[in-house]
């Protein structure tokens, strides 16, 4: 199953933390979805259609008990502009 990384933002007007994670979806994603920030642990409730985050709120998440957990580090810059982690990237191919 391809797995996409998502840069995903907690945000503060929400009651986040204001920071920038990355998270791994899979293709079969689909449907209502709970993303964990890695830093506050603040709750987003998302619909997630073919592994992509649909810019819906989807509130029936709370009721599913699968939650799609945020990857370390956290940033203030979001990744992908950041320099050090484009280069960390290319580093990796």
């Amino acid at each position: 199953m391809k797995r996409t990384l998502t840069e995903f933002w907690c945000d503060t007007s929400g009651g986040g933390c204001g920071y920038y994670f990355n998270t791994f979806l899979r293709e079969n994603h689909s449907g209502s979805y709970t993303i964990e920030c890695p830093n506050c642990h603040h709750h987003h409730y998302r619909d997630i259609q073919k592994g992509v985050i649909t810019t819906n709120r989807n509130y029936d998440a709370q009721k599913q008990k699968q939650i799609i957990i945020g990857l370390e580090p956290v940033s203030k810059i979001p990744f992908h502009q950041d320099p050090d982690y484009k280069r960390s990237l290319l580093r990796r191919v």
